[in-house]
C-alpha cells in the first residue's frame, strides 16, 4: 500500500509539479518519503488541481498516507 501511495503521488506530481520533480532531483516515486509529499504538494498546486471528495481535503489524504506509512514502518 505504501509502494502504491508514493506511485500515486510521484504520478501526480509529475502531471502538475514536474518542475519541482526536476528541481529535487527527484527521478522517480521511490526518491521522495510520503511525508515529504505532505509538504510539498499542497502549496505547490493551483487550486485546480484537486477537487475535494466531500471535506476530505489532500491535507487530510496525504495525512492518512503519512500515518499508513508510519504503521508499515514502525510495526
Amino acid at each position: 500500500m505504501q509502494r502504491i501511495l508514493e506511485e500515486a503521488c510521484y504520478d501526480f506530481a509529475s502531471r502538475w509539479i514536474p518542475d519541482i520533480l526536476n528541481k529535487s532531483n527527484w527521478t522517480c516515486s521511490e526518491a521522495v518519503e510520503l511525508s515529504t509529499w505532505r509538504k510539498v504538494l499542497p502549496p505547490a498546486l493551483s487550486p485546480n488541481a484537486i477537487v475535494p471528495v466531500k471535506k476530505y481535503s489532500l491535507e487530510d489524504a496525504l495525512a492518512d498516507a503519512v500515518r499508513i506509512r508510519n504503521s508499515a514502518v514502525h510495526r
